[in-house]
């Protein structure tokens, strides 16, 4: 489980992340609201990695939109409700993964340094 908010690995029976603090379930009461416009924030956090060479991972959103992420950081991309195909790679390395959007997303990424593979979970 990941916080929503700084993308954190969280325990399984977190109330708070340990990171940020933000609350991981809804207060007592109140029921999500739903987002009537259909777009939702897909945010892909870059584990922090001390490696000697760390290179940039670029990241293409169904075919359109391309961006580049480096290591520690974080992107907040704009997606609308539905399956988007998101395609990472570096060098000869490249990872492509379908994820189904139904609210805020957070993708954690790293570049696996003894295989040089990319993992997304």
């Amino acid at each position: 489980m990941f916080c929503r908010n700084c993308g954190s690995k969280m325990v399984a029976q977190a109330k708070f992340c340990a990171n940020c603090g933000q609350p991981v379930d809804t207060p007592t009461g109140t029921a999500p609201v739903p987002n009537p416009s259909g777009c939702y924030t897909l945010t892909i956090h870059r584990v922090k990695q001390w490696f000697a060479v760390n290179p940039a991972i670029d990241v293409v959103v169904d075919g359109n939109a391309g961006y580049k992420i480096d290591n520690g950081c974080t992107l907040n991309i704009p997606v609308t409700a539905g399956t988007h195909k998101i395609a990472f790679s570096c060098g000869l390395r490249n990872r492509v993964v379908n994820i189904q959007v139904t609210d805020h997303t957070v993708l954690m990424v790293r570049w696996m340094r003894t295989t040089g593979s990319i993992k997304v979970e």
